[in-house]
């Protein structure tokens, strides 16, 4: 471990964080061309610089490979010595391409069966770890956009990759003379135990055709698992084939069996030097997984068609949002902002309609598509809505596969890992979910079992409590501060306060007031956590006591954030806590000290745009009567923490919901109450924008004086009548409306002055 943490400080002091990543080398292609030139997928590659990340939060942690969006593919390279969770931007070696990735989490996981190219013919197993360590490659020699990634190996060798839906393609061109050679394991390309291999296989079941399958444990170290399995066939005859096992090298073998098991493959390349490759997975069965292989295969597309293909696929999505001008780097940063947000979850039926559910059993999605994996803590704070509003079709199917998994585990995934709950993170973010896409018109689910699931007591999803020591919060009114309190009993009141308040949205959606009166009335626990005497939300024992010593910067009773922080995490009852606090002045006062930085991690009593709990704090402002002051901090986070280098994120992408609060916050909107469609108010980055919404209509936004220089509005107008309200209801932007600012580069305290009452709008 020492030997590597020198390796790893010798290597970032060769690599500047802020340094311009050199110019790759390009193909000029037609793929090139729309809306996909905006995006640079190694933007958030490598580390931030909050001070005090939680574990794993450097930096953004997402991978630059191929896929679509929300496909079940995600080919990319992983990189070593210092990547845990896949690719990192200074790493100077490849040691696989492996099919399975997650953006952005701070655990490693899937990296499933990395392929590396390689040209040697091996004698030993220690060779798989030579040719790992020689496969170098520089910057200047990669490519990367949304749907193909390319790299050209210190070896000669040249990959490039792209994806469909349930399957990727691969072009593998090794130099003239040398041997074409292929490693393909059963395993991953990090192993600790976060991610643990526990069963794995690979067969030559045809003279150019593999099948492979492992199973998976212990996400984040907690106890869950899948299986998943893949098919892969070359447009080369593999002509000489040898499997390894640990320090086991078995020539000739047509097979290999057990953890982390491989093979090494040769192919006949008298007809040419460039050996292709198309692979699907299926996380029902290898006969799945080679249904999908086949249904790919039919359509007897090219490489290069199928680039072309995952552009368009991309520029359609990437469409929903259309900005015809602005600053190029701004544009750059927004759009790629924009495809993270579209990563995950992920198709998880197959050709067939089957897929695995949570119950174990094999299930058909029948009239929709079937999806898996959600990172609930972080995504339903903004991430949700986006998709909701942007991609009705997708978020229909995404909820009615969270609210179906639920039925099959027993209640509502917290963090789902392909067909398992995990157990990680905290609070009850299913339901928020599920309320906060219902409130943003998603309505292609059982919204009424969904209601169910969320008020069900003492749900488990498989063997884990949604809720753990719910009875205990009911007793007490807030999580105490003793082991029995459990993990982060501070911010665990106050997450299940803000879910208490969404269901409580859902249950008057659907007509059932008492129901709605009731979960209205345990959202405001959060009161018995606010220590009048500190000002701060503050860890309370079961004895009625205050936790001591307390000072605001402490992160006992919080999760992944500090006192000074959580204060602030009321999303549901701003007035209420601005009435705490002392009122709109001091409130105001409170956030300009937390706002004197931007990204300062856990230990610092300030603000932390890396990290989730804080995402709708800079919008306080608008409840307070300084609309103003969200616009300029808003903006103020926004270029000096969100960059378009690979060092670009502030923190951990957490499959897209960091990059979901760029996308809103540039538009110059934030869904800031959970439950509701409500939208504080910022100011849009560009001069003109205009959304695709879920109800077919288009809704315009003009600001001509736009610029990042020129957050502060000083007029605006819905439809041509004058518009002076810091938020708005979105039922006021559906159905085809023009939203107009004027912008400039000094404040204007007069607008917005005016309050929203979020049943009748601006008054």
């Amino acid at each position: 471990m020492r030997r590597s943490l020198i390796a790893v400080a010798a290597l970032v002091a060769c690599h500047p964080h802020r340094a311009h990543r050199p110019t790759p080398a390009t193909h000029p292609h037609p793929a090139a061309e729309g809306l996909v030139r905006h995006v640079d997928p190694f933007i958030g590659t490598d580390d931030g610089d909050a001070p005090d990340p939680p574990p794993g939060d450097t930096g953004g942690a997402v991978f630059p490979g191929a896929t679509v969006p929300f496909g079940m593919i995600q080919w990319s390279p992983d990189t070593s010595p210092s990547a845990e969770f896949g690719y990192h931007y200074r790493d100077q070696r490849i040691r696989g391409f492996s099919v399975t990735h997650l953006s952005g989490t701070g655990c490693p996981a899937m990296l499933d069966f990395p392929f590396l190219p390689a040209s040697i013919v091996p004698t030993r197993a220690e060779a798989v770890y030579d040719a790992r360590h020689a496969a170098t490659f520089r910057h200047a020699d990669e490519l990367a956009s949304p749907g193909y990634y390319r790299v050209k190996l210190g070896s000669g060798i040249e990959v490039e990759l792209s994806a469909r839906t349930r399957s990727g393609t691969a072009r593998i061109a090794f130099p003239v003379g040398a041997p074409a050679g292929l490693l393909v394991e059963a395993g991953k390309t990090v192993t600790d135990d976060a991610a643990e291999v526990t069963r794995g296989e690979l067969h030559i079941v045809a003279p150019n055709r593999i099948t492979a399958s492992l199973s998976s444990e212990k996400f984040c170290g907690h106890a869950s698992g899948y299986t998943i399995h893949l098919a892969a066939e070359f447009d080369h005859p593999i002509v000489d084939s040898a499997s390894w096992r640990g320090d086991a090298w078995t020539p000739n073998a047509r097979e290999a069996r057990g953890p982390r098991s491989g093979l090494w493959l040769r192919f006949d390349t008298s007809s040419g030097t460039t050996v292709g490759v198309t692979i699907a997975i299926s996380y029902v069965s290898p006969h799945n997984a080679l249904a999908n292989l086949e249904a790919s295969l039919r359509d007897h597309l090219t490489f290069d068609q199928i680039r072309a293909e995952a552009a368009r696929t991309w520029n359609d999505a990437l469409g929903r949002i259309e900005i015809p001008e602005g600053d190029a780097r701004s544009l750059r940063t927004f759009y790629t902002a924009l495809y993270h947000s579209l990563l995950h979850p992920n198709v998880a039926s197959d050709v067939t309609g089957e897929y695995t559910g949570f119950d174990g059993a094999v299930h058909r999605a029948i009239g929709y598509t079937h999806y898996a994996t959600f990172s609930g803590w972080d995504i339903y704070r903004s991430w949700i809505q986006l998709v909701t509003l942007l991609y009705p079709e997708r978020a229909d199917d995404i909820v009615r596969s969270l609210v179906t998994s639920g039925e099959q585990c027993g209640g509502l995934p917290r963090w789902a890992l392909a067909n398992d709950e995990t157990g990680v993170m905290v609070g009850d973010p299913g339901a928020l979910i599920v309320a906060n896409a219902y409130a943003f018109g998603a309505r292609g689910f059982d919204a009424r079992g969904a209601l169910a699931l969320a008020t069900r007591r003492d749900a488990t999803c498989n063997q884990w409590p949604v809720r753990p020591r719910e009875a205990l919060a009911d007793t007490l009114g807030y999580l105490p501060n003793d082991p029995e309190g459990g993990w982060g009993s501070a911010a665990v009141t106050l997450e299940y306060a803000a879910a208490d308040f969404a269901i409580a949205q859902l249950a008057r959606s659907l007509g059932d007031a008492d129901l709605a009166d009731a979960y209205t009335h345990r959202s405001m626990r959060w009161k018995n956590l606010f220590d009048p005497s500190t000002g701060y939300i503050r860890p309370r024992h079961a004895s009625g006591a205050w936790k001591v010593p307390f000072r605001p910067r402490s992160q006992r009773g919080f999760i992944e954030g500090n006192a000074a922080q959580y204060t602030f995490f009321v999303p549901h009852d701003p007035r209420g806590l601005a009435a705490a606090l002392g009122g709109p002045e001091q409130t105001i006062a409170r956030l300009d000290a937390l706002f004197l930085q931007l990204n300062a991690g856990l230990s610092l009593p300030h603000f932390y745009i890396g990290n989730e709990p804080q995402f709708g704090t800079p919008y306080l402002y608008d409840h307070v009567g300084a609309p103003w002051k969200t616009q300029e901090v808003v903006r103020r986070i926004m270029t000096h923490t969100f960059t378009d280098l690979p060092s670009g994120l502030p923190g951990n992408d957490d499959l897209g919901a960091l990059s979901s609060w760029y996308v809103w916050s540039a538009l110059g909107f934030y869904p800031d109450t959970p439950g509701t469609a409500d939208l504080a108010i910022a100011s849009p980055l560009f001069p003109a924008i205009t959304l695709h919404l879920r109800d077919g209509s288009t809704l315009q936004i003009d600001a001509p004086k736009a610029a990042p220089e020129a957050p502060y509005v000083h007029h605006a107008e819905l439809d041509g009548a004058p518009f002076d309200s810091p938020s708005i209801p979105l039922d006021k932007l559906l159905g085809g409306h023009h939203l107009t600012f004027a912008v400039g580069t000094q404040p204007q305290e007069a607008w917005g002055q005016r309050t929203l009452d979020t049943k009748s709008g601006p008054r």
